[in-house]
């Protein structure tokens, strides 16, 4: 498994549910929005950011690409990543695309 370290330094957002998705975040060369009935959460560059005053930010992420494509039917790629972190006590944040 070959890892990637992005050079921008990331934030997490999270804005009410009924909020439309921000487009200063279309600018970030990675970004990922998730939305359930309680929130919209966005991953991107934050230098992006727009401050909006319902906007909360979790601010100096750094990010690990795992080189893909994976295979749905590997298992166990999370753990092998977050067991060591988490003996350093580095708390992980994890997203996924379908590759």
């Amino acid at each position: 498994m070959k890892l990637e370290i992005l050079s921008e330094t990331f934030a997490i957002c999270q804005l009410p549910s009924d909020t439309p998705i921000p487009l200063w975040l279309i600018n970030s060369l990675f970004f990922s929005v998730t939305k359930t009935g309680e929130e919209l959460s966005i991953v991107c560059n934050q230098l992006n950011i727009h401050n909006e005053s319902r906007l909360k930010i979790e601010r100096d992420w750094r990010c690990f690409k795992v080189q893909g494509p994976l295979d749905f039917v590997l298992t166990g790629i999370l753990a092998s990543l977050t067991d060591p972190l988490a003996k350093d006590n580095i708390s992980i944040f994890a997203i996924s695309t379908f590759n």
